[in-house]
């Protein structure tokens, strides 16, 4: 996990990269839920290099 955000509310989000070097170098995806509900996930890149400094914010 690089980066992650739980909300006042309860609901939660996650950047979470996996290192690949079978394939390519890094996988990242997103991961969101609401308040105890089941987790999501949204592609992000699948040839990415190592993310470093990743920061999570909310714009209400």
């Amino acid at each position: 996990m690089v980066a992650s955000l739980r909300l006042p509310d309860g609901s939660e989000y996650m950047v979470v990269q996996k290192c690949n070097w079978s394939l390519e170098p890094y996988t990242v995806g997103f991961y969101m839920r609401s308040p105890d509900g089941p987790w999501g996930w949204c592609y992000i890149d699948h040839q990415a290099t190592r993310w470093r400094n990743v920061v999570m914010t909310h714009d209400p």
